[in-house]
């Protein structure tokens, strides 16, 4: 569903089949991104209109668009690129993963693993940049501050990883009576990184 946040009102209501695990909004507002349990990424117009169905072949689990429009999709048969994702197929660069995140200037690709480990690569040519290793494991959520050089995580564990990328460095952001953490983002100015957990707090 598509919400006008200032009537309160469903502006457009986006049909699909399979229910939907991600979705991302490109830099330009002209495609809207979903994720199905259908095996497929959904590509809508903002009005609503039908564009495109990218088939993927096993579960996905999270959808991003970079700011130039290239579509990313964290899925259990692999991290799916589509640098274009209106004329081309996808690149398949990575084993099963769960999140996936664009670095604000789209020159960075961040995918969540399993294992607690994440995969930096560089979407110029998808080559391997470096890999961070949390102790928090199955990471369903990764977020860029908006200068890039901070990562946030989170999956199954009351606490939020956060790494520095330049120097690097690895902090965990915790507080008494945490339960696991289901998502990160960082406000826009970068103050602040804002989680919201299993225990229904913000």
């Amino acid at each position: 569903l598509l919400w006008d946040p200032k009537t309160h009102t469903v502006s457009h209501r986006l049909e699909g089949r399979g229910m939907g695990k991600g979705t991302a909004v490109a830099a330009s507002d002209s495609l809207v991104a979903a994720a199905c349990t259908a095996l497929d990424v959904r590509l809508w117009r903002p009005d609503g209109t039908s564009v495109h169905q990218l088939p993927v072949r096993s579960a996905i689990n999270s959808v991003a668009f970079s700011v130039e429009g290239m579509l990313a999709a964290a899925a259990e048969g692999g991290l799916h690129v589509w640098p274009d994702p209106i004329r081309g197929g996808p690149k398949v660069t990575a084993g099963a993963c769960l999140s996936v995140a664009f670095s604000p200037d789209g020159s960075r690709l961040a995918c969540g693993f399993r294992d607690g480990g994440v995969l930096i690569q560089k979407t110029a040519d998808a080559s391997f940049e470096r890999k961070l290793q949390g102790d928090v494991n199955l990471l369903r959520s990764l977020a860029f501050s908006p200068d890039g050089n901070l990562l946030a995580a989170s999956g199954n564990g009351p606490a939020v990883l956060l790494w520095t990328l330049e120097p690097p460095s690895r902090r965990e952001l915790k507080d008494r009576g945490m339960g696991w953490i289901d998502a990160v983002a960082f406000t826009p100015d970068g103050k602040y990184v804002v989680s919201v957990g299993r225990d229904h707090h913000v």
